[in-house]
């Protein structure tokens, strides 16, 4: 759904493998080592990475550095980024829900932004969500 360009000098591969390998798995484990107790602070805990994520794909897309593609954008970015923060608790919480419910999103998402299944040189290089498809 979106394309991060490299910059720096690296090449595609090794920017999506730093961002799967190194980035994402960083930021669950920082966002639940800490979650909180209190619902009041769970939800701003939440407001919170969902603002540090949303500001980085801001920042992004400003910079041409994320692309967009099928009908994404960064109004569909905030949804999958308000409901991809719950979900990691609830992975971590009740696994088999979690991944029923992300069959189910997945389908959704999809469906509706028509994603092609033909396999191209450019999805080949696919690395853990980071090109799209």
């Amino acid at each position: 759904m979106w394309k991060i360009q490299p910059d720096l000098g690296l090449p595609f591969p090794i920017v999506s493998m730093l961002y799967t390998f190194i980035i994402f798995p960083c930021t669950v484990i920082l966002y639940l080592s800490r979650y909180p107790k209190s619902v009041k602070n769970q939800v701003l805990h939440n407001m919170k990475w969902i603002t540090i994520y949303m500001g980085l794909e801001w920042l992004g897309s400003l910079c041409s550095r994320i692309i967009y593609d099928h009908g994404w954008n960064l109004g569909w970015s905030f949804l999958f980024v308000l409901t991809m923060f719950p979900m990691l608790r609830l992975h971590y919480k009740r696994p088999l829900l979690a991944y029923l419910l992300s069959i189910i999103f997945i389908a959704f998402l999809l469906y509706k932004f028509e994603v092609p299944w033909k396999v191209t040189m450019e999805n080949r290089l696919f690395i853990g969500g980071i090109v799209s498809v």
